[in-house]
């Protein structure tokens, strides 16, 4: 007999046995968790979607002057969309990371290369024509 962390007098069967329990339960607790933490990622995910095509739908919106939304109803579309779409990843959850996938993509693809065209349009109102020679070449 041997004094162990599990117990003071256990036989050395016992105090297996114990690890054994603790180490089997710990791993149900973890694999628990991990599936839960998977489903708050996608559902997450689905929630940029979301608030990502209502603020791409509004400004086309905008820009067509069809309709013009007031603050109060903007936050009730992007909490209705982000819900909705949050839910809605849970059931579809391929097409929707596929989808997120894309538009994130694309916009980091359309805002760099926003960025350098206008510090090359800045170059160029500063420079004069020998410079636009050397950016073109």
């Amino acid at each position: 007999m041997f004094p162990t962390t599990v117990g003071h007098l256990m036989q050395p069967d016992q105090a297996d046995a114990a690890r054994h329990i603790v180490s089997l339960v710990l791993a149900i607790l973890g694999a628990v968790f991990s599936v839960w933490i998977l489903k708050v990622g996608i559902f997450l995910t689905g929630s940029c979607l979301g608030l990502a095509t209502v603020v791409c739908l509004r400004q086309l919106l905008e820009v067509l002057h069809v309709v013009t939304l007031t603050h109060s109803s903007v936050a009730l579309v992007y909490v209705c969309a982000a819900t909705g779409f949050g839910v809605g990843a849970l059931y579809f959850e391929r097409p929707i990371i596929i989808a997120v996938s894309a538009t994130a993509g694309s916009f980091l693809f359309c805002a760099g290369a926003k960025q350098w065209r206008g510090r090359q349009l800045e170059k160029l109102s500063r420079a004069d024509d020998t410079t636009f020679e050397k950016l073109v070449e």
